[in-house]
């Protein structure tokens, strides 16, 4: 029972933020507050009441983020990038706003992926397919800058209607393969968001992210706008595998 307490307990402090609150909510707690609260709640939960259905509870939860192959899995953070596909929406409005985005593709976030990541829906935007789930940056040493990759191939289906889609200006097409980035400790849905020294290389070519805007105002720092980053130009549409590969500064978020 001791073993059994303790793994509990360590399945637990792998939750997420959203894991973390529907374990609380299906066993009548608040789920509000920031992630070290819930974590506390939710242990206290299991030292104090711990019952079959809460154990079920939080296996469950645990084994989809972990998918199980023999026996439980030891919790692990993946490595990764954001990529998306979408089209323009049909919405009259649509056209004079560009191509349509797709929600989530590889990480901030691929081994495990982080499904609940909820990024902002994009207005005049219709969302096609998930390419990759979202999953998280992780830094592999010490080093300021660290590099993730993500890996994917393109449907002849999904290919061939990014090679016919409508180009609404040189460069710009109707459907888009985007990536998408933004934290993930927050509650709620998020908001894209660059880590800092963000580059990224798509099949060994480098592609554009938005720059800062410089303030003419005194002690105002410049602003970045963060948008989905299109990545189409510089896939291979065909059978042939995609890399994507995310430069960020390792800060600390």
């Amino acid at each position: 029972m001791a073993a059994e307490l303790v793994e509990t307990m360590n399945m637990v402090k792998s939750f997420r933020v959203s894991d973390l609150q529907t374990l609380l909510a299906s066993m009548g707690r608040s789920k509000s507050g920031l992630k070290q609260d819930l974590v506390g709640r939710a242990l206290r939960l299991v030292q104090t009441e711990y019952s079959p259905e809460l154990l079920k509870n939080v296996r469950q939860l645990y084994e989809s983020r972990f998918p199980r192959t023999s026996g439980w899995l030891a919790a692990r953070r993946p490595e990764g990038v954001p990529v998306a596909y979408s089209s323009l929406s049909s919405s009259p409005t649509a056209t004079s706003q560009g191509a349509d985005y797709l929600n989530g593709v590889s990480k901030q976030i691929t081994t495990t992926p982080a499904a609940e990541v909820k990024l902002v829906p994009l207005p005049f935007y219709q969302t096609l397919e998930t390419l990759l789930q979202p999953t998280e940056l992780i830094a592999q040493n010490n080093e300021k800058l660290q590099d993730s990759q993500c890996i994917f191939e393109l449907t002849p289906n999904q290919a061939d209607q990014i090679r016919n889609a409508t180009e609404l200006r040189p460069g710009i097409r109707s459907i888009q393969v985007v990536l998408r980035i933004c934290y993930t400790d927050s509650i709620g849905v998020q908001e894209d968001q660059y880590p800092p020294n963000i580059a990224v290389k798509v099949n060994q070519s480098y592609c554009h992210v938005p720059g800062y805007y410089p303030s003419n105002k005194p002690g105002v720092e410049p602003r970045r706008p963060c948008r989905p980053v299109n990545i189409t130009p510089w896939l291979h549409l065909s059978s042939i595998t995609n890399r994507v590969t995310v430069t960020w500064g390792n800060f600390g978020k």
